[in-house]
């Protein structure tokens, strides 16, 4: 008897399924040692099987990734208050990354990973529906954060002396800088240089938050 009835809705707890386990797999391994065979073995399948749902390595871990981005998505709406000025949103999103990232170290090294896999779409590539929807979920993250930046500057919480296009950009890459610091060095930090990785990323906010303050 298969491990799934053929009703509806099959084939969707199916690939649930083997994204579940390649998760587990990926987090623990690494993606770069993770195998196909560990995926279909921790997932309880043959690889014929995973195959008939993923065309490659590459593909399970868009899919893995994909879900890393609605956890984000989901921390980040959180901290987004309507009521609240861009300014004090766009503070609130970075330290909603800051905490995701404390709780769930593990999590940031995959999203390093598929920065330096699939950083920027090439257009003249042919992407799996699984890759295509990591790429659109990833977008919606950082809509969110353009979407409160220029609130802020309708709302004149956040002055635009300079070019925005630029500007939040810079500002953003060096959120992601900081946090892969913490996250990579954060016992070299504590015990090396004695500094406490929290205070590290309030002293990066209140830089930042002069910056968007002052313009």
């Amino acid at each position: 008897m298969s491990k799934f009835s053929k009703k509806a809705g099959a084939n969707e707890l199916r690939i649930s399924s083997i994204i579940d386990a390649a998760e587990i797999v990926i987090l623990k391994k690494g993606y770069e040692d993770a195998t196909f065979t560990d995926f279909a073995e921790a997932a309880n399948y043959n690889k014929r099987t995973i195959y008939l749902y993923f065309q490659s390595k590459d593909d399970i871990f868009a899919a893995v990734t994909y879900r890393l981005f609605e956890k984000i998505e989901t921390a980040v709406r959180k901290k987004i208050n309507p009521k609240q000025n861009g300014y004090t949103n766009l503070i609130n999103i970075a330290w909603a990354y800051y905490n995701f990232f404390v709780e769930n170290p593990k999590y940031f090294n995959l999203l390093w990973v598929l920065e330096n896999k699939f950083f920027v779409p090439n257009k003249e590539e042919h992407y799996s529906p699984h890759i295509l929807k990591s790429f659109e979920k990833r977008k919606i993250a950082v809509k969110l954060i353009y979407e409160t930046y220029e609130k802020g500057i309708a709302d004149g919480s956040i002055k635009a002396s300079k070019d925005t296009n630029l500007m939040l950009p810079l500002l953003w890459s060096q959120t992601l800088g900081v946090l892969q610091v913490i996250s990579r060095s954060t016992q070299y930090l504590a015990e090396e240089l004695k500094i406490n990785h929290k205070r590290l990323f309030e002293l990066h906010v209140e830089k930042v938050a002069e910056i968007l303050v002052n313009g």
